[in-house]
């Protein structure tokens, strides 16, 4: 019974082993390579220079309302280092000119018959602060750099023959066509006391401008 038994689990163990020789020796070789090559093209990556110019230096013109005489045109320069990414520090300096022929039409003239024209000179140091940098789009495929920025200090005015300590406040639009250009609108409080008229108050002065300066 035993021998009945055997011989047939024997025959299959031996026609088992030879069909599993038979499944590898038709099985492909393994191979090392990668079932797919890549072929792409590395392009050559260039790092941008980036510009660590500090000072700003710029010429600016505009428009200035001295209270009581009216709106005169004024120019001035600026020159500024910038602290930080967003902090700068400035100082200006700026002339404009102012008459009293409103009072002389009424018989009430202030300045000197051979000086009718007084000077009006000021500088300042200023602290600005940028507040929204970002971008200014010039239609579709143009974007300049830019930031709205505030700004305020203190100097001194020649007014009418006579120094008056000024603060000033202020906020503007700087824009930047290339990394070493900007183009600002400001618009400027300037405040000191004056009598002037025979009474003393606290003048305010408007100025806007528009200024054009280069980095280095």
């Amino acid at each position: 019974m035993k021998r009945t038994l055997l011989r047939p689990l024997t025959l299959f163990l031996l026609m088992s082993w030879a069909f599993s020789a038979q499944c590898q020796d038709g099985l492909p070789e393994a191979r090392d390579e990668p079932a797919i090559e890549p072929a792409l093209d590395r392009p050559e990556i260039v790092i941008p220079r980036i510009d660590t110019e500090d000072f700003e230096i710029g010429l600016y013109g505009g428009v200035l309302s001295i209270e009581d005489f009216g709106a005169h045109p004024v120019t001035g320069v600026r020159a500024a280092f910038h602290v930080t990414e967003d902090l700068f520090v400035e100082g200006s300096y700026g002339r404009s000119s102012f008459d009293d022929a409103a009072f002389r039409r009424l018989g009430l003239p202030l300045f000197p018959s051979d000086q009718p024209t007084q000077d009006y000179l000021y500088y300042a140091v200023d602290v600005g602060y940028n507040l929204f940098p970002g971008e200014a789009f010039l239609g579709s495929g143009r974007a300049w750099t830019s930031a709205v920025f505030v700004v305020g200090g203190a100097g001194n005015t020649r007014y009418a023959g006579e120094d008056k300590f000024t603060v000033n406040f202020g906020f503007g639009l700087r824009m930047l066509p290339t990394d070493w250009l900007a183009l600002r609108i400001d618009a400027r409080d300037y405040l000191f006391e004056s009598d002037l008229l025979g009474v003393n108050k606290r003048t305010h002065n408007l100025e806007l401008g528009l200024g054009l300066g280069v980095f280095f």
